[in-house]
C-alpha cells in the first residue's frame, strides 16, 4: 500500500503531480509527460534508493483510529485501495482524504469516527461500514481508551452514525 517508493505510494511522485495538474490545467497536461518531449513513451521507474529495496511481505493488520488529515490516509495511493467502495463515499470529501477521521482495519478505511469533548468527558462515536466481530470491538474499545489517555480525559464509545460533516 502507500509509503513504498516504487510501488505507487509516494504522494509526491511525478505521476501524481502530473495527474493533479491535468485536472487543474488541462492545457498544460503534456508538459510533465516524457513522451511529449521526445515523441515516444519513455518508462521512468519510481525513485528507490539503491540500498532500500527490501520491503516487508506482511500486510498491515489491526485496528486504528486515525485523526483528521492523518498522513497515512492523505498520502496513500492509489486511493481506491485505501478507500474501497463505500469507504470512498463516506470518508472522502469530494475525493479529498483527511476531512474525516477514519477507522482503519487491516490498513484499509472501514469507517469514520468523531469525538466530542465536554470537560474531561470525551464521547467517541464510531461508524463502521461493516460488522465488527468481538475481537475488533475489543480492539476498538482499546483505541478509544488510547484517545482518552492522549487527550487526558475519560473516553466513552458509541457505535452508531457519525452525523458531523467533513472538516472544512
Amino acid at each position: 500500500m502507500g509509503g513504498r517508493p516504487g510501488h505507487g505510494g509516494v504522494p509526491g511522485q511525478v505521476a501524481e503531480v502530473g495527474r493533479r495538474d491535468d485536472r487543474r490545467h488541462p492545457e498544460r497536461s503534456d508538459l510533465l509527460r516524457p513522451e511529449s518531449r521526445s515523441g515516444q513513451h519513455v518508462h521512468q521507474p519510481d525513485p528507490v534508493a539503491a540500498d532500500d529495496t527490501g520491503f516487508p511481505d506482511d500486510r498491515p493488520s489491526g485496528l486504528r483510529l486515525l485523526p483528521y488529515f492523518d498522513a497515512y490516509a492523505v498520502g496513500c495511493h492509489p486511493r481506491e485501495r485505501l478507500f474501497p467502495g463505500a469507504a470512498a463515499d463516506r470518508a472522502l470529501a469530494g475525493g479529498q482524504a483527511g476531512n474525516y477521521p477514519v477507522l482503519l482495519v487491516d490498513g484499509v478505511v472501514a469507517g469514520v469516527w468523531h469525538q466530542r469533548r465536554s470537560g474531561r468527558s470525551i464521547r467517541v462515536t464510531v461508524e463502521p461500514l461493516g460488522t465488527l466481530g468481538a475481537a475488533r470491538q475489543r480492539a476498538l474499545g482499546e483505541e478509544v481508551e488510547r484517545v482518552g489517555e492522549i487527550l487526558e480525559g475519560r473516553a466513552s464509545l458509541t457505535i452508531g452514525t457519525v452525523s458531523v460533516g467533513p472538516h472544512a
